[in-house]
Order: structure tokens, then C-alpha cells, then sequence
């Protein structure tokens, strides 16, 4: 299996370690010599099981029991917690998408149903017979030609 285009080049990797900031290499090269540390004082592994056991049980202690220098002893768990999340945008007028197959009549329109009222948009003469998909919310409609994707009405 092959990685994506790009995948191997080192520009890929420019803004993740650039020379003259070593701290962003350096934080990464920490993490893992306090995992090494810590694995080395536990008995050794003999199944994948018992080493999650072990990284387990290493992300916990270091999430929820060890306090961080440098957020003023807190620990990373009550950062995160305080830490304001994303969410979607206010959703409140949203009540879905709805969608259907339907043909274009020999007019060149499609009949749809949105909001209690009937419409009929018209997509061309051109388009007579074909399959088309429509995407309706409560205050937008759309017709979609499948074949080509293009977006019709």
C-alpha cells in the first residue's frame, strides 16, 4: 500500500520541525523519554494486551494525577475541561435535509413540495427525462443532475 503524493517530501514536514526551533521536535523527544522512563519500570510486556494495560494506565497518570509545571501545578485533564469547545453553529432553524429522486417532465421542470407549497423549478429542455436529485430544507431547494454533479436549479 502506497502513502499519498507529498506523503515522503520534506516540505511535508517543514512547519512541524524547521531549523532554530528544536522546541518543536524537543517536546515530542521529552513525551517520549518520560513513556520510555515509565515503561522501564514496569515488568516486561508479553502480549499487546498487557502493554495497553501498561499505556493505559501511563496516559492516565499523566492526564489526571501528575501535576504540570507549567500550568501552575494544575493538571492537563482540568486545562482540557476548561478549555471551551467547538460546536456547531446555531442549528436552531435547521430541520434537516430532505432529498428524492425524481425526472425532468417534458416541460423541463421538476415538481417538488417545500415549506407547504408546490414549486417548479425549471432546469431546461435539455435535461427532459433525465434523473435528477432534489435537496430540500425548509428554505432552499436544489436540483442536482447525479451523472455530472452539476447543479442544475
Amino acid at each position: 500500500m502506497g502513502y499519498p503524493l507529498g506523503f515522503l517530501r520534506s516540505e511535508v514536514f517543514e512547519d512541524r520541525s524547521s531549523p532554530n526551533h528544536p522546541h518543536t521536535q524537543g517536546k515530542i523527544e521529552r513525551f517520549h523519554q518520560t513513556l520510555k522512563l515509565h515503561l522501564a519500570q514496569k515488568p516486561r510486556t508479553t502480549s499487546v494486551a498487557m502493554l495497553q494495560k501498561q499505556l493505559n494506565y501511563f496516559r492516565g497518570r499523566c492526564n489526571n494525577d501528575r501535576p504540570h509545571k507549567a500550568r501552575n501545578g494544575n493538571i492537563p485533564a482540568f486545562a482540557y475541561l476548561k478549555t471551551p469547545k467547538a460546536s456547531p453553529q446555531d442549528s436552531s432553524n435547521f430541520d434537516g435535509i430532505r432529498h428524492r429522486i425524481d425526472k425532468v417532465d417534458l416541460t423541463g421542470k421538476v415538481s417538488l413540495r417545500r415549506a407547504g407549497r408546490m414549486h417548479h423549478p425549471g432546469v431546461g429542455r435539455a435535461h427532459i427525462g433525465i434523473s435528477v436529485i432534489l435537496l430540500t430544507t425548509k428554505t432552499y431547494a436544489s436540483v442536482i443532475n447525479p451523472a455530472t454533479e452539476e447543479h442544475l436549479s
